[in-house]
């Protein structure tokens, strides 16, 4: 039992302690391989952003209109109601000349109001681009952090696990308890970034990651800390009960 604890602890440091290191030598293959991960939190902000620019330019258009008072609002609508059936008759006049100064003042318009659209949507397409790299930048930043840290706390938690397992020789049954919570984190993280890449995000990037993260490492090291301090008597009452639980007849005793 000793051995398959070691065998278990021994990967988790070389492969979480790699991982730790490889941040540092080669972020940007660390970026390549959470590339859907950071591209769903980049569309996420990037959407905020842009919700909250389009609430802004209301609130702003709301606030000029008001300014206006009714009264001259309604003057207004009057004199462009009585002005308008005069203009109209003019407009209409000209138009029917093909050689009016309007028509190619109406080419001109429609040349430079498409030249004036289409330096307009360059314009959006550019600032565009700038916030989607300036939020990529961010996005990673914040990802290579959170990586850092979970790669550094798994290997430092299986670095403590193979050191109580060489010092506390008796202990390999207890020692079986921190050993499954850490490779079921493992396994459940790399499931979810096999299969469920919406999840992994809401890990990754959630406001709740460093309190999981503080409450795994607490479980794993209140369960070494028995094993070292108390002579493994809360871990060996864990194992007894699912071993009953399991119909065994093996039981465990503290060391």
């Amino acid at each position: 039992m000793r051995r398959i604890v070691l065998l278990l602890s021994a990967p988790g440091i070389l492969l979480f302690g790699g991982a730790f290191s490889l941040s540092f030598l080669n972020p940007l293959l660390i970026e390549r391989a959470a590339r859907e991960v950071m591209r769903i939190e980049v569309e996420r902000r990037i959407g905020e952003k842009i919700d909250n620019l389009s609430s802004s330019r209301v609130t702003g258009l709301a606030q000029r209109a008001l300014k206006r008072t009714n009264t001259d609002i309604e003057r207004t609508q009057r004199a462009i109601r009585e002005e308008l059936p005069r203009k109209v008759a003019n407009v209409v006049a000209d138009m029917l000349d093909a050689d009016c100064e309007c028509r190619r003042r109406l080419a001109g318009y429609a040349e430079r109001s498409e030249s004036e659209r289409l330096a307009s949507l360059t314009q959006v397409r550019a600032r565009l681009a700038v916030l989607i790299e300036s939020t990529y930048a961010s996005v990673g930043t914040s990802l290579m952090r959170e990586f850092r840290i979970f790669s550094a706390s798994n290997a430092v938690a299986f670095v403590m696990l193979g050191l109580v397992t060489l010092v506390r020789r008796r202990a390999a049954l207890q020692l079986l308890l921190p050993a499954v919570v850490l490779v079921g984190a493992v396994a459940l993280t790399g499931g979810l970034y096999l299969f469920n890449q919406d999840w992994l995000h809401t890990i990754v990037f959630g406001q709740y990651v460093g309190l999981t993260y503080a409450v795994y490492l607490a479980g794993v090291a209140l369960l070494l800390a028995d094993v070292v301090f108390n002579r493994a008597r809360v871990a060996t009452r864990i194992v007894n009960f699912v071993l009953q639980a399991a119909g065994s007849t093996t039981t465990a005793i503290p060391c």
